[in-house]
């Protein structure tokens, strides 16, 4: 019986309503359940609170103790019936609310109860006809406020919807044809467009309406390379073009400043931290400015040039850079207030970086997770797929494969296996906004899952 099955029963379970056979499948499932068995003491704690009441606080008049009968008949009653009720606890809340209007602060905590309860589906809304992600970062979706953005149609047709967070309704579509890479700040969303096959159009469009606000046509710097992913920084839009760094206003997509790095190879795509920005190399981690886009700081890496780029990733304190050197991976964590390296690992060829404070977890073709402070290996474990570790919460969430079709929770400290959630493959993996997550599968669908707790 798995956790589904058992919250459906659960109401049943504890009003012993169930046959004998269906309560001990449960009961099993309880031994190895921490979770479904915490939700049954709520529930049980709940119904004795109720009973308790019928008993406690109404008093011994005659009258009272008709009423006390009568409420404790309607107990028995609810927990005769076969039908699989998820309300059961709020009939007898409403049975309680009629005898007694000053227990109003009960009513509400019940319908909290409930509320979470209803967690328990998977999928509320899903919507169709959305672009796949074709590589393993967090490009689409996106989630701003109460609207999700996504990529619709193909690869060769292809433009931006906002979805109600809510609902999953179409609140607009973009009249322009976009490329990859969405990005978003408060008001504003940000894509690229292709004007031909020399020019490229970074477009801002108002959030709430989906109109155009400001065009800024650029000309790549060589015809081979393609648009980025970009940074919002105070400053502006920012992205890496082969080994130069670009940024325009956000506010009025007028370029600020462009830097060309005398860096052999690709260049990492940008991130900030501390009010700098920071790119990498294979030979070097940079720090810039970003109001004019010169170096603060250039700590030299020591590998061998190569043209794949790095995989860079910042916390508070520290820079992670993952490089790719002849098949193999190494591993380098950065001071960022000094820029002076502080461990370095060998690993395989890394796909994604994510870290949680004290942890630091690679996504190769196992999840490599190490002490972020040390670089001492914590635990790994085999995964499938190709989409980015997210860490929300207590738990860190990794999207499987084809084949599982499945969102595994971890523990961080210890990777033992907390949940399976059912979703669909994905390389652009979880978005996880409060107790809901956002996924772009494989199959052209974008899902709203309830995560419950996080």
């Amino acid at each position: 019986m798995n956790c589904r099955e058992v919250r459906e029963n659960l109401e049943l379970y504890v009003l012993d309503g169930l046959s004998p056979d269906e309560y001990q499948n449960i009961k099993n499932h309880m031994v190895v359940c921490p979770e479904c068995r915490q939700e049954e003491e709520e529930l049980r704690n709940t119904v004795e609170k109720f009973r308790s009441s019928a008993n406690g606080l109404i008093g011994e008049s005659e009258d009272f103790e008709k009423l006390r009968k009568h409420v404790n008949s309607e107990i028995d009653f609810i927990k005769s019936q076969r039908t699989r009720h998820k309300g059961i606890v709020l009939k007898i809340a409403a049975l309680f609310l009629v005898c007694f209007g000053f227990f109003i602060g009960i009513s509400l905590f019940l319908e909290k109860r409930d509320s979470a309860k209803k967690h328990c589906s998977c999928k509320p809304w899903q919507y169709t006809g959305v672009v796949p992600s074709r590589g393993n970062n967090n490009v689409s979706p996106l989630v701003r406020s109460q609207i999700v953005f996504a990529l619709e149609g193909n690869d060769q047709n292809q433009h931006i919807v906002a979805i109600r967070k809510r609902t999953g309704d179409l609140l607009w579509r973009s009249d322009f044809k976009v490329t990859n890479y969405l990005n978003a700040d408060d008001s504003r969303i940000f894509a690229w467009s292709r004007m031909d096959d020399s020019e490229m159009v970074l477009l801002a469009l108002d959030q709430k309406t989906g109109k155009l606000l400001w065009r800024y046509v650029h000309k790549p710097f060589s015809d081979k390379l393609k648009q980025s992913q970009l940074l919002l920084t105070e400053k502006g839009v920012c992205w890496t073009e082969g080994n130069r760094v670009i940024l325009v206003d956000a506010r009025t997509g007028q370029m600020k400043w462009t830097r060309q790095f005398e860096a052999r190879g690709h260049l990492s795509l940008p991130k900030e931290t501390g009010g700098r920005i920071y790119i990498a190399s294979s030979e070097a981690l940079y720090a810039i400015n970003p109001s004019d886009g010169q170096t603060i700081r250039k700590e030299d890496s020591g590998l061998k040039p190569t043209f794949v780029p790095p995989v860079l990733i910042c916390e508070e304190d520290k820079i992670f850079v993952a490089q790719t050197q002849m098949f193999e991976g190494v591993l380098r964590c950065h001071d960022s207030g000094t820029g002076k390296l502080v461990w370095t690992r060998k690993t395989g060829v890394i796909l994604s970086l994510q870290a949680d404070g004290q942890h630091l977890f690679a996504r190769s073709n196992r999840l490599l997770v190490f002490n972020s402070r040390t670089g001492d290996p914590a635990w790994e474990t085999a995964v499938s797929g190709c989409s980015p570790v997210v860490c929300s919460g207590n738990y860190v969430y990794v999207t499987s494969g084809r084949q599982e079709r499945s969102v595994t929770v971890l523990d961080p400290n210890t990777g033992r296996k907390r949940r399976t959630i059912p979703a669909e493959s994905s390389c652009s993996g979880l978005v996880i906004d409060g107790k809901m997550g956002y996924l772009t599968g494989q199959n052209g669908i974008l899902y709203s899952i309830k995560i419950g707790r996080s």
